[in-house]
């Protein structure tokens, strides 16, 4: 027989089986509704990257991470919660400390990790999560107030996957490519955001059709055709002076960065603008 436990009797992250999904979506309940009916219906579709927590034969926490859809080595943390009658235990460290071994070993370099402020009776109901990520390291990289709705906004952390060797830390490069230039096409919805639209860009190559530049403030009306409340531009560093002084002159502000997001010393730098 398997076993999923280690010396000490220490419980073992597995990979999430359908038969698991009543008790995650209990744990995942227990801490949010919302959160619990929206886990089911994208578990339902696909439980890839899926981890769950067993000690005992009983479910105490589940885990997981999603491939970034455009970069390769980065993640984004998914569904993570321990079982109410199990923390403060340790547990959630343990099955962070698990899944980020598995990360590197699969050789993802960052780990993004998604969250917001909102509030339920006056109570931030990610207080608690917020605080847990940066005990583990993970530091916060970018705020977009009012992103999921009025009043909630996005926070978004970074983390470095490999533990690193500081006394062995290898030097960023000097050297990222010559600075080139793009412009922007077209808007697309933001994921979970009501009313938030991110603007398309492609880069700009000499003889070659990549799409239609689309100017700024044309931009902005079909946005507010749309009912957008905001956009977002968030070219990469290294393409960023290319398109910084229209962006200020069409009311953009700056807002963060996910830093190292397209490789080392390349950052993915967000601009906002509330119509």
């Amino acid at each position: 027989m398997v076993s999923f436990f280690g010396l000490g009797g220490q419980p073992k992250l597995r990979p999430f089986k359908v038969t698991d999904m009543m008790q995650v979506l209990d744990i995942i309940e227990q801490h949010d509704e919302d959160d619990a009916e929206e886990a089911y219906q994208n578990l339902q579709e696909s439980h890839e990257g899926m981890f769950v927590l067993s000690k005992g034969g009983k479910i105490i926490g589940v885990t997981g991470a999603d491939a970034d859809d455009h970069v390769e080595g980065i993640c984004w943390l998914s569904w993570t919660y321990v079982h109410e009658d199990y923390q403060g235990q340790g547990f959630g460290r343990m099955m962070f400390e698990q899944l980020r071994g598995m990360l590197e070993g699969g050789g993802v370099r960052r780990l993004f990790i998604s969250t917001s402020d909102y509030m339920e009776d006056g109570v931030d109901l990610y207080a608690k999560a917020k605080a847990f990520y940066q005990a583990m390291g993970a530091q916060l990289e970018l705020k977009i107030n009012d992103y999921h709705d009025r009043n909630e906004a996005r926070f978004i952390y970074g983390l470095d996957v490999p533990v690193l060797d500081f006394e062995n830390t290898p030097e960023a490069p000097t050297d990222v490519g010559e600075a080139g230039s793009i412009y922007f096409t077209g808007l697309d919805p933001l994921p979970e955001s009501n009313g938030g639209f991110g603007m398309n860009w492609v880069e700009e190559i000499e003889g070659e059709s990549q799409g239609d530049k689309v100017p700024f403030e044309t931009l902005k009306t079909a946005a507010k055709q749309q009912g957008a409340r905001f956009l977002v531009a968030a070219p990469p560093s290294v393409f960023e002076k290319s398109v910084e002084q229209g962006l200020k002159e069409s009311g953009f502000q700056k807002v963060g960065k996910l830093k190292d997001y397209y490789e080392k010393s390349i950052d993915q730098v967000y601009w906002v603008c509330f119509l």
